[in-house]
């Protein structure tokens, strides 16, 4: 028989290795926790154009403007942590002021799923407009547009709280939706 003590020091070691990992899920309950990349860019006030890359809210965030994606985009949303965007998150219009869906995002929670992502575009347009959107948990909130969200290709969303109410309708995948629910 053995048996196994554990001092504070290795508890904390324990609590900070899950601060520093976020949850991918391959269904509605199976998951892994993965490494935040050291390289994730911490997003601020002006972060506006989000490169191909991770990018990781980790505080309040309040962000006046659009943002633009300009490459694949990983969002991991930290425990307590919240990003309001008071404009959308799109990958920019083409010549007569139509979406682009060039590019996709990835939003990611950690493991009590509070991190929360808020859009507000107050426009007669989308507040998420992108290529592929695939959600693995925090608390998004796009409310307030005609097609809160919309995707060329594939809406799949395995994890968290998704609200998205608009004139028309909540959520538009012009190629397919999951909603996995286990």
């Amino acid at each position: 028989r053995t048996s196994r003590i554990f001092s504070s020091a290795s508890l904390t070691m324990a609590a900070a290795a899950a601060g520093n990992t976020y949850r991918v899920y391959t269904s509605g309950t199976a998951y892994t926790d993965e490494a935040i990349p050291s390289d994730a860019v911490t997003v601020t006030s002006t972060t506006t154009t989000w490169a191909a890359g991770t990018y990781l809210v980790s505080d309040e965030v309040t962000i006046a403007n659009d943002v633009t994606l300009s490459g694949d985009v990983n969002l991991i949303l930290k425990d307590g942590a919240s990003l309001t965007v008071n404009g959308c998150i799109k990958c920019g219009v083409d010549g007569e002021g139509n979406p682009n869906y060039a590019y996709s995002l990835n939003i990611y929670g950690q493991e009590l799923n509070t991190g929360k992502l808020t859009i507000d575009s107050n426009r007669d347009n989308f507040d998420i407009v992108g290529k592929d959107l695939t959600i693995h948990g925090g608390i998004i909130s796009a409310t307030n547009a005609q097609q809160p969200i919309e995707t060329d290709g594939v809406l799949a969303i395995y994890n968290g709280k998704v609200t998205a109410e608009g004139i028309y309708n909540g959520f538009e995948a012009l190629n397919d939706c999951h909603i996995y629910d286990d």
